[in-house]
């Protein structure tokens, strides 16, 4: 069984990390933003790619669609291209859910929102997480957690960890996982 200090993010580095966000958070970059809002609510990545405006509503979030990739086979049995596509439902019928957005995840997205309008990248389609090019896919919302790591000096562990963290700290507070 993997060590925990491999698996979750101790309230040092938590703290550490969202401070480096917040002195981030008027480049470019909203994948940053996208770290910080999953300390916050612990999703899984494939669901934070795929979050839209239109999820956001009363104070709360709805989670109802992921992100999937898979390696085209082609007819010589070798492969091909890596398809990434977004699916109108999340990984399990327990992934639909409706999740409380709290004060320091309205914050968060709010700044997103101030980020991409002064970049101009407001997403016609509505998504959150966008860039100059669209939607931002879980490869490049992974890409920030390593690169923080690095920079903060503390173990590398990727954007994943940051659920089971979430989850941790939920059952360390006796809250009902259901």
């Amino acid at each position: 069984k993997p060590d925990s200090v491999d698996e979750v993010f101790t309230p040092e580095e938590q703290a550490k990390i969202l401070h480096a966000i917040e002195n981030r958070r008027n480049e470019w970059n909203l994948a940053y933003m996208a770290v910080a809002l999953t300390f916050n609510l612990g999703l899984r990545v494939g669901e934070l790619a795929t979050l839209k405006w239109s999820d956001v509503k009363d104070g709360y979030i709805t989670i109802q669609r992921q992100e999937v990739s898979y390696q085209r086979v082609l007819k010589d049995g070798t492969k091909g291209e890596l398809i990434t596509k977004v699916e109108e439902q999340p990984k399990s019928n327990a992934g639909f859910r409706v999740l409380y957005l709290t004060k320091e995840a309205r914050k968060v997205l709010a700044k997103t929102k101030e980020i991409a309008f002064k970049f101009g990248w407001y997403n016609k389609d509505g998504y959150i997480f966008v860039g100059k090019n669209g939607r931002l896919t879980v490869r490049q919302l992974e890409k920030p957690m390593e690169t923080i790591c690095i920079k903060l000096k503390i173990k590398r562990r990727n954007i994943h960890k940051i659920r089971k963290t979430f989850i941790s700290s939920l059952i360390d507070k006796d809250i009902n996982l259901e």
